[in-house]
């Protein structure tokens, strides 16, 4: 076991960033809705501050944690959030009811401080090796890179020319998805051990334009696939700050902001009904330029839906207490695959009880609004939920751990899943809820079972 300790520099700003955290709780609501922007650009600063006081091997490990992740995402959110919020740069329809919040300190407080939770999580997780204990079904480390790429393929392109539906055990939509991103993680981690970073460059390149092009629908699963590769990659390389590094985040940024506006462009944004994703690319200049960029780019990137429905949750149990669940949507994994025609009794989720809660019309008819993780801890708890938020990471950041450990040991290519975990964890972050989180895990895993037996029959190979 090995634990993450605190160094003097680390908890001096976690101290800092406590005192931070409690500030807005003392005040008004008008100077709150003003304050929110230096509020969240002073948080994340400090937990940047943080990360450059570990040494180089753990800063890796902190930048790429569950915990980092989790609580960037929302204060960078929330940042932008509040400035096209404030400005009224965002469509009627989430600036109408943002107008109509009231006690703005005590929503930032509650995620100042179950943010603070979250990283301090970090800090008390343990790396524990139980996953490398398991009795491989067929061992994919005897396999070369070709076969295993081939492999990869094989599983993506079978899987993309057919819906996946599971509607016998409750499931909506097609789940085709799942078992398309174990074959592209099976094909990076493939492209991982490559010597030449060169070769591994060109090859992530290609396999994500490939997902995209074969998922265009979904622009989140290709920009997801990103976290997987930043934590192969952070095998060899240590975070720290130079001009070329610089450059080349920049550089790295706007090619995935190209590929995220394509997407949209793609999908029915602007009006310009591109033919192909290529000549959606060529519209991307002239979207840009349009009147309505910034609000329909805020919806590009969800950080208008993060930053208001996320807020809207709090703002909506603050005024009816009587809606909390106490625990109701964290339980609801469990029921998974029961009918409800069979538990009457059967939990809902959180993003039933706040869509129907904001909109019961429109969840009528299929609709749903995600709220954050930090939200749903909040419909569940009130303020408690902070401590059960911080037992959760510590569970979250102790997978995260053994995946890190697997990946130094050379085993991830066995556990694939783990992988598929770590990155759908971005799904449980934004708000998609604890029950859509583990649906997808199971499936994954199973889908994983079924590749590896079906490998070991036509390959013969244990």
């Amino acid at each position: 076991m090995k634990t993450y300790l605190l160094n003097k520099n680390v908890l001096s700003l976690l101290g800092i960033y406590l005192l931070v955290s409690i500030v807005p709780l003392f005040l008004s609501h008008s100077f709150a809705l003003s304050y929110s922007f230096y509020n969240y650009a002073t948080i994340q600063i400090l937990i940047f501050g943080i990360l450059f006081c570990l040494k180089e091997e753990k800063r890796n490990i902190f930048l790429l944690s569950p915990s980092f992740i989790a609580v960037s995402y929302i204060n960078l959110n929330f940042l932008f959030g509040s400035i096209v919020f404030k400005q009224g740069l965002v469509f009627d329809y989430v600036l109408i009811p943002y107008q109509s919040w009231e006690n703005y300190g005590l929503v930032i407080g509650y995620f100042n401080l179950i943010n603070f939770a979250i990283i301090a999580s970090f800090f008390l997780s343990r790396q524990i090796k139980f996953f490398s204990r398991f009795k491989l079904i067929c061992d994919f480390k005897k396999y070369s890179n070709g076969v295993l790429i081939l492999i990869g393929l094989t599983i993506v392109l079978a899987f993309s020319y057919f819906d996946l539906s599971l509607h016998f055990l409750g499931g909506d939509g097609d789940f085709s998805i799942i078992p398309k991103t174990l074959g592209i993680l099976i094909i990076i981690v493939c492209f991982s051990r490559f010597p030449s970073l060169t070769k591994r460059l060109i090859g992530y390149l290609i396999i994500i334009a490939f997902f995209s092009a074969i998922s265009w629908e979904n622009k989140r699963n290709s920009i997801f696939l990103l976290l997987p590769i930043l934590l192969l990659e952070s095998r060899n390389f240590k975070v720290k700050l130079n001009l070329k590094k610089v450059a080349l985040l920049s550089f790295s940024i706007l090619l995935l902001l190209q590929l995220i506006l394509a997407m949209s462009i793609f999908r029915g944004y602007g009006g310009y009904k591109p033919k192909s994703f290529l000549e959606a690319n060529g519209y991307v200049f002239d979207y840009i330029q349009s009147k309505e960029f910034i609000p329909a780019f805020m919806n590009n990137l969800e950080i208008s839906y993060t930053y208001f429905h996320s807020n809207n949750a709090i703002q909506t149990i603050l005024k009816d207490p009587e809606k909390i669940t106490y625990g109701e949507t964290l339980i609801k994994p469990f029921f998974i695959f029961i009918p409800r025609r069979m538990v009457s009794f059967k939990p809902r989720s959180i993003i039933h009880h706040y869509t129907v809660t904001v909109s019961s019309n429109y969840r009528s008819k299929g609709g749903s609004w995600p709220i954050s993780f930090q939200s749903e801890m909040f419909w569940n708890f009130h303020f408690f939920g902070i401590f059960v938020g911080f037992l959760f990471f510590i569970i979250l950041n102790s997978v995260y751990l053994n995946i890190r450990s697997l990946i130094v040991d050379g085993d991830i290519i066995n556990f694939i899943p783990l992988l598929y975990f770590y990155q759908t964890t971005l799904v449980l972050f934004r708000g998609s809820g604890l029950d859509m989180f583990t649906v997808f895990i199971i499936l994954a895993t199973v889908f994983s079972v079924f590749i590896k037996l079906t490998t070991k029959i036509l390959l013969n190979k244990g």
